[in-house]
């Protein structure tokens, strides 16, 4: 059975497949096993020492097969040994979606403020008190989400927030971990700038903590200007994640298969937040009146919000 639509490097993951190691990796590698589809039903003679385990082999194999056909990508976030997952960039490269979070500090109780999605064609952007709660319609669209250390931070948060176990089907790729084994280390604008990365010149020096001060700005003072930069810097943290991306495959002599990466990086960042120069801003509006929750309907707070999510989770579930 053959893969017609995945990357070939991505059937050359064996790290996952029970009791295979670096020596039996190279052994199969010596016996011209190079991918899922050359795995024999019958063990070859030359592999004697795998012959007690190898219909367990085979049929992983196997299941591994059907779940690339199926684009069941959450099986390899689960199941591909750490050393291997950079694969499902090659192989959903032109389903990944490049997800970060601003808040209103940096612990796990914080307020989200912002969450930009970048999927290599369109940003998307959702903000608190204006479009929050779509958030999570969205997330029932996407198979994988990428971001930079966002199985320690981004995912829990929004879980917390949105009051549920789970954002969506998606499968989650945590790129701070598969930069680390490149000698990718540090922040992303750390890993950037050693990739020659350069933001836009608003946004430069700009960091997590601004952000929150931008947020804080804005709803305080109704400051438009530090509105428009928060959103700029929320979604060039995920433009420049997949160019980050692109250069792990690079790492590894894959080029980004599918959509290519656009020849001006911040294009389309420009035409969907423009920037408003501080020396040209928007009048301050004065501090905006506080709203109770219950101002705002359908939110993330009404409860059968909340119960619609968790229907669609253990509806998933079944």
């Amino acid at each position: 059975m053959i893969i017609p639509t995945t990357h070939p490097c991505f059937q050359q993951a064996f790290r996952h497949f029970p009791g295979i190691g670096e020596k039996r990796l190279l052994q199969l590698q010596q016996a011209g096993i190079g991918s899922w589809n050359d795995l024999p039903a019958q063990c070859p003679s030359g592999l004697s020492c795998l012959a007690k385990k190898w219909t367990r082999l085979y049929d992983f194999a196997q299941e591994n097969i059907l779940a690339a056909e199926q684009r069941n990508w959450n099986y390899f976030a689960e199941n591909l040994a750490s050393i291997d997952r950079w694969r499902l960039l090659a192989a959903a490269w032109d389903q990944a979606v490049y997800l970060d979070i601003e808040t209103t500090g940096i612990d796990y109780q914080a307020e989200v403020t912002v969450i930009s999605c970048w999927d290599g064609q369109e940003l998307r952007l959702f903000v608190k008190d204006e479009n929050l709660d779509d958030f999570l319609d969205y997330a029932e669209t996407v198979t994988l989400f990428a971001t930079f250390n966002g199985s320690l931070f981004d995912i829990p948060v929004l879980q917390r927030y949105f009051h549920v176990p789970e954002l969506s089907a998606a499968a989650h790729l945590d790129l701070r971990w598969v930069c680390r084994q490149t000698g990718l280390e540090h922040g992303l604008k750390s890993i950037e700038r050693q990739l020659g990365i350069r933001r836009p010149p608003d946004l430069q020096d700009s960091n997590g903590e601004e952000a929150i001060w931008l947020w804080q700005r804005w709803q305080q003072h109704g400051n438009a200007p530090a509105r428009n930069k928060l959103l700029r810097y929320c979604a060039a943290d995920t433009i420049a994640l997949q160019a980050v991306a692109a250069q792990v495959l690079n790492h590894y002599q894959i080029a980004a298969p599918g959509r290519s990466l656009p020849g001006n990086l911040w294009a389309k960042l420009d035409q969907q937040v423009p920037l408003l120069p501080e020396d040209a801003p928007l009048p301050d509006i004065g501090p905006q009146p506080f709203l109770p929750k219950e101002s705002f309907p359908n939110t993330i707070h009404d409860p059968q919000r909340i119960m619609e999510q968790l229907t669609r989770f253990l509806n998933r579930k079944r």
